[in-house]
Parts: C-alpha cells; structure tokens; sequence
C-alpha cells in the first residue's frame, strides 16, 4: 500500500462550496481496497509476549490484561506466544 500527499489543484467549481467540500473529502476519506486495509492493520498492531520471571509479572499481567469485559466484542484472543509476539514486555 502505498501513500502519497498532493496538493489540491486550484480549480474553481461553478457552486461556491464544492471546492471547500472536495478538498475536506480529499483530506479526510482515504479510498483502499479490502485487502491492504487488512494487511495495514496486521502490519501496524502489536500482540506483547508476557512472561512472568519475578514478582513484577504480577503488576505486568493487570497492565497487560484488560480492565473491562471485552468478549462481548470478540477481543478476548490473547495470545501469549513467542511466535505472535511482537514486543516482549
């Protein structure tokens, strides 16, 4: 995927506020396919490996771990595998 900034060009449209109205969807909307904004999130989100090797495991795994109940969205998956993992904490 790749992202580019471009200036808007100066073009005058007959109705006043169509200008103003293309360049904020120009600035705000981005158009991609289903597939690169998957593999942009895959790429972008980190899954911590925790390990527990001293006292401090107790107050890294409360961090790590949620406050609330999130299975209710489908977000329970943690998976505490070194082969997941992109950061160790």
């Amino acid at each position: 995927m790749s992202w580019e900034l471009v200036k808007p060009e100066d073009t005058y449209s007959a109705s006043p506020g169509m200008n103003q109205f293309d360049d904020y969807i120009r600035k705000n909307v981005v158009m991609t396919t289903l597939e690169d904004m998957l593999a942009w999130s895959r790429k972008n989100s980190l899954w911590p490996f925790n390990f527990g090797l001293s006292c401090c495991y107790v107050e890294a795994a409360t961090a790590i771990s949620s406050r609330h109940d999130i299975s209710r969205f489908g977000a329970e998956v943690f998976r505490a595998t070194p082969r997941q993992a992109d950061m160790m904490i």
